[in-house]
């Protein structure tokens, strides 16, 4: 009976032993799991940044050889040594090992170095060399190498083709077996495309700008909200709607809104339209139809001209279609108001319409009805177009020079010239301050396969 209540005790001991062990051999494992996931988010965003910031090295090289003022100048170069010395600091915080990173990291070190020094050349007053203006166009090229190399290089990490090999060393002590598809042998072949130098997101313009102002909408005549829904019948159509369902609106919001979600007749569940219109004067802010879309049966043109009319039956006048993204079964149109032949781009409307049967499946009108003055005045420019060219670099191939009012950093609105060119097989727009000749802004227009995209 003694020797049955030992070996009980024995084997229910070496039982929990086994238990616990296990147990705690899953939960390491599990935290060892959790660890290596966070290493690899960690890594991932710094790889995001890491290319984020060469694009706007890119970019700023290339709106550099089109300024024309010292100041403006300046900044840019400013932006590019901030940018190298951040993307440098991304890139040194990958597991990647020196050798493999080396001559990435000495490219932005000598990007950065190089702006800087022509920081320090305008800040004397001196102008830009022919051969240093080369220069950049060959640091803008390579920059763009870099970032596509980088970007392939993160899209077989997001889809599993390669690895951050130091997660598995950095975890469990252990160094993997050779593999050529370690994140540290992909950056060995950029460095080989990286040259020594010496020393060294559719959307028109000013789609982000929203002016901080009191919307003049909201003096309008408040309306109820079973008025709001008979308007919500007239913008879908009356015979089309099966029920509107009021839904809360979160957040603070610049117009006033009821926001409704809207079940159509005949389609299937989840193929509902959201819209909101404002409380005041029953304009339409949000639109937004989820249904499916069938083969395209109208063209870009055609498409155009029934966005046009849709925004003149909303009481959207003198609006004209300025950029256009294509995506094969819809279209996204910006409109921009134009009042004696002046781009107001602070009042603009994004459309977006279906190609099977050009109803309108999408739009954003806040930043018109935040900035729409029914009684506008534009005051004359105090420059000519030739005084104001003067901001622009000779660099520039000018193709078209016009007014515009554009939105500034600080939520006001100024008078400019755009002058809309090309240089170095990229195109830019130039805003010219209308008022005292000095570079506004710069935009640069990336052409992509939907459309043509402003930055």
């Amino acid at each position: 009976m003694e020797m049955t209540k030992k070996r009980m005790f024995y084997t229910l001991s070496v039982t929990m032993i086994v238990v616990f062990s296990t147990t705690y051999a899953i939960l390491m494992t599990l935290e060892r799991q959790d660890y290596r996931n966070y290493l690899q988010g960690e890594y991932s965003k710094n790889m995001y940044d890491l290319i984020n910031n060469i694009e706007n090295i890119e970019d700023n090289l290339g709106k550099s050889a089109v300024v024309n003022t010292k100041e403006q100048r300046m900044m840019i170069f400013e932006d590019i040594y901030r940018a190298a010395t951040s993307a440098n600091d991304k890139l040194n915080s990958l597991p990647i090992p020196v050798e493999a990173s080396q001559d990435t990291t000495k490219f932005l070190s000598q990007v950065g170095d190089y702006s800087y020094s022509l920081v320090k050349a305008n800040s004397d007053g001196r102008e830009l060399s022919d051969e240093e203006y080369k220069t950049i166009e060959r640091l803008e090229e390579q920059s763009n190498n870099l970032k596509n190399q980088l970007n392939n290089m993160l899209a077989d990490i997001n889809q599993g083709d390669i690895r951050w090999d130091e997660i598995r060393k950095k975890i469990t002590g252990v160094m993997a077996a050779e593999n050529k598809n370690f994140v540290s042998e992909k950056f060995a072949n950029v460095k080989k495309q990286v040259v020594d130098y010496p020393a060294l997101i559719y959307d028109g313009p000013f789609s982000d700008n929203v002016l901080d102002i009191k919307p003049k909408v909201n003096n309008l005549q408040e309306i109820s909200e079973e008025e709001a829904k008979k308007l919500v019948r007239t913008f879908l159509g009356e015979n089309q709607v099966a029920n509107i369902e009021s839904r809360k609106v979160e957040g603070k919001q610049k117009i006033p809104a009821y926001s409704f979600t809207v079940t159509m007749k005949g389609r299937d569940k989840g193929e509902n339209v959201v819209v909101e219109v404002s409380k005041h004067g029953g304009k339409l802010i949000y639109l937004l139809d989820n249904r499916m879309y069938s083969p395209p049966t109208i063209n870009e043109e055609k498409a155009t001209e029934i966005c046009k009319k849709y925004l003149e039956k909303l009481g959207y006048k003198d609006m004209k279609a300025t950029y256009k993204m294509n995506y094969e079964d819809n279209i996204v149109i910006n409109y921009v108001r134009i009042l004696d032949n002046i781009s107001i781009y602070p009042e603009q409307i994004k459309v977006k319409i279906a190609l099977d049967d050009g109803s309108i499946t999408g739009l954003e009108g806040e930043k018109y009805l935040i900035a729409f003055d029914g009684e506008r005045k534009i005051a004359q420019p105090k420059i000519s177009k030739e005084e104001a060219a003067k901001a622009v670099s000779d660099r520039l191939k000018v193709n078209t020079v016009k007014l515009a009012v554009v939105p500034t950093e600080t939520n006001q609105e100024v008078l400019c010239y755009e002058f809309a060119g090309s240089n170095h097989n990229s195109d830019y727009i130039v805003y010219v301050n209308a008022e005292n000749g000095k570079t506004q802004k710069i935009l640069k227009i990336i052409n992509t396969p939907n459309g043509k995209l402003i930055i």
